[in-house]
């Protein structure tokens, strides 16, 4: 059991860093469609659309927030399955911990299953 709430710990560490790095990509994702309009708005006879959205280098920023967005789910689901690890270590069934993260218990036995892989 030890072994298993220090696992939940440094998962849950992981996972808020990645609510970090999430939030800073939403936040980039962000000030690139601000950047956006006041260029447009700065800009209507000069460029196109293509090049104001060059300018501000929206393909970049799209790939980020991908890439976030994948570790974030990814660090969730891990946190997650060592929580149920710990809850189970301490006699909770799979339904009382879906039930206590508003989750479907298909949904929390199908990622511990894939997680324990």
């Amino acid at each position: 059991m030890v072994s298993e709430v220090k696992q939940l710990i440094d998962k849950s560490h992981d996972l808020i860093r990645t609510i970090k790095e999430l939030r800073d990509a939403l936040l980039d994702y962000q000030e690139g469609c601000e950047r956006l309009l006041q260029v447009g708005e700065l800009d209507r006879l000069g460029s196109s659309t293509i090049e104001r959205v060059e300018l501000v280098r929206f393909a970049d920023k799209r790939e980020r927030l991908a890439a976030a967005l994948e570790a974030f789910e990814v660090s969730r689901r891990r946190a997650r399955v060592a929580l149920i690890a710990v809850a189970e270590d301490e006699g909770s069934t799979i339904s009382e911990v879906a039930r206590t993260l508003g989750l479907s218990r298909q949904l929390l036995s199908r990622q511990s299953k894939q997680e324990n892989r």
